[in-house]
């Protein structure tokens, strides 16, 4: 499991670019395009990008709150 220190100190989950794909239901490729524009908020780890949970989770709230689910 990843995990990143955040702000207040505790440690939050650090999602691959395909487990992001699979949550938004999207290719590995278009996520990591959107992730590279800044739509989905990442950082480079490496070779690779890591997405908070948290800040993925930010980013669906609005659309599930919208959608009623």
């Amino acid at each position: 499991m990843h995990a990143a220190i955040g702000a207040e100190g505790g440690t939050s989950r650090l999602l691959t670019v395909a487990e992001v794909a699979d949550e938004l239901r999207v290719s590995y490729q278009g996520c990591l395009g959107m992730i590279r524009r800044g739509t989905v908020p990442g950082r480079k780890v490496g070779k690779s990008y890591r997405v908070r949970r948290e800040d993925l989770e930010a980013l669906v709230a609005p659309v599930s709150a919208v959608g009623g689910r």
